[in-house]
């Protein structure tokens, strides 16, 4: 089973409002930057669709990715869908989520989209938690 996706976007003229962990509250996202730690043990990735790049991944989920032959760098904007699809793939447990969180701004003169892609692992176990993550 592939995790579910929510998807939340946020109009161009609503302030942001900061993204949480749903299962230990840590804060995520904070004024629209995604942080480039594991904010909490259970984010296995944050990607910024429009970059095609990560700001974060769990080494294990890295591992996963790769043995099943995805590449991690290179990714196109046009491509970044189907990406996240292969991702989500990868994420099979019940307890297992993907956010996309999308936000509007102004930039010369124009509105541009940023969507941050969260991967979480709603339950994980103290004992597989990485020893850099408190």
């Amino acid at each position: 089973m592939t995790a579910p996706r929510v998807y939340i976007e946020y109009p161009a003229d609503a302030s942001f409002q900061d993204f949480y962990c749903p299962a230990c509250g840590a804060a995520i996202l904070k004024a629209n930057e995604a942080r480039g730690d594991a904010a909490c043990q259970h984010i296995d990735f944050l990607f910024i669709e429009e970059l095609g790049e990560f700001r974060f991944i769990r080494p294990e989920f890295l591992a996963a990715a790769r043995a099943q032959g995805i590449s991690l760098v290179g990714i196109d904007r046009a491509d970044a869908d189907e990406f996240v699809d292969k991702l989500g793939d990868l994420k099979t447990g019940t307890t297992s989520v993907i956010f996309h969180v999308t936000t509007v701004g102004m930039s010369c003169c124009r509105s541009i989209a940023v969507t941050v892609v969260i991967g979480l692992d709603l339950y994980r176990p103290a004992a597989i938690v990485p020893e850099s993550v408190t």
